[in-house]
């Protein structure tokens, strides 16, 4: 809450054309120039936001800017200096931190964790999780009082995974969450009470005219976007919706791996990107077993990944990744997960 509260005072956001931004590279430092506003230094998520400096497919971008700055300062503000459309820079202790496109509607940290923790608090949430890292902020909580048992001593617990992006990368998302006792990991299905983009509220004719709202009509448009997250996680938590996900829990437990379990962890690794860390990772805890059984099964190749998450190099929002992964693999469609437990790419 206190990294929060600091970020949200550091925040400057300034509007502009395109055309009145510069990129320049001279002494190896990148530097944004909004015209009238002053020069700020940019940072990595400022590069790799939505809305960044040039018309270039990311990979080109990124290769120009390592291997010829000034090549690619001459060709970003070339194209820059030819566009007029609006952006929205947002920056923070002196620094761009985005270059998003002036439809950009912020949803920041600070009014939804103003919002979400009282919320939690009063429907007996536990928050067993929370950061706030160059990208996004993670808040997860569980439900103690929600609770069921997928085999003898295997206890689960329903949670909520709360995530946001003051800066582009990702969609304010409110999922639930799958908690184990026996590992302290979680498994997060993407079943989103709330998937909100960050562009314009609502829809219909009236979203055409909302670039002409006032600054108070937009503030008490966010006022009573505010109030519905805070309800949505009221109503949210529901018995039903519960007690089928351990059903499927539990039927994910007599799901058999067929193919060679070695086999099944390299497709998983190949098609879902894993790192070789990852990989050998998911594959101990894989062979290994779950709660000190060994599980090779689709509820074992879930523990095991979200296992894997847990690795003390592992960054927050990677570790984030891995557990929406666990889910992933819990709701993978029959046919899908038959190729997979084979053992076939």
């Amino acid at each position: 809450m206190r990294e929060v509260d600091r970020q949200a005072e550091a925040i400057r956001d300034y509007e502009t054309p395109a055309n009145r931004m510069t990129v320049d590279t001279i002494g190896g430092a990148e530097e944004l120039e909004l015209e009238g506003y002053g020069t700020f230094l940019m940072r990595e998520t400022g590069a790799r936001s939505p809305g960044r400096p040039g018309r270039h497919p990311q990979a080109y971008y990124d290769r120009m800017r390592e291997k010829a700055p000034l090549l690619f300062a001459n060709s970003v503000n070339h194209w820059l200096s030819l566009n007029e459309s609006k952006r929205l820079v947002r920056t923070a202790d002196g620094e761009a931190r985005a270059v998003l496109s002036g439809k950009y509607r912020p949803l920041d940290n600070a009014p939804l964790v103003q919002v979400t923790l009282p919320a939690l608090q009063e429907r007996g949430f536990k928050i067993v999780s929370a950061e706030v890292t160059e990208r996004k902020l993670y808040l997860k909580a569980v439900l103690p009082k929600f609770e069921g048992e997928v085999k003898v001593g295997d206890i689960v617990q329903f949670g909520l995974a709360i995530t946001n992006s003051e800066i582009g990368h990702g969609s304010l998302r409110i999922d639930p969450l799958l908690f184990f006792l026996a590992c302290d990991n979680g498994a997060q299905l993407l079943d989103s009470r709330v998937k909100k983009f960050h562009v314009g509220r609502g829809s219909g004719e009236l979203e055409h005219a909302r670039e002409f709202f006032s600054a108070g009509t937009q503030a008490r448009e966010d006022e009573l976007f505010w109030l519905q997250i805070g309800d949505v996680i009221q109503g949210t938590a529901s018995v039903d919706y519960f007690r089928k996900q351990v059903e499927k829990l539990r039927a994910a437990a007599a799901d058999r791996i067929e193919g060679d379990p070695v086999g099944v962890v390299e497709v998983a690794a190949k098609r879902y990107r894993l790192t070789e860390a990852e990989r050998n990772a998911t594959l101990t805890h894989f062979l290994a077993g779950h709660n000190g059984q060994s599980e090779l099964t689709r509820y074992g190749l879930m523990q095991a990944i979200t296992a894997a998450s847990q690795a003390p190099e592992m960054t927050y929002g990677r570790s984030s990744e891995l557990e929406q992964l666990g889910g992933v693999i819990l709701e993978m469609p029959r046919a899908e997960w038959q190729t997979l437990a084979a053992g076939r790419a």
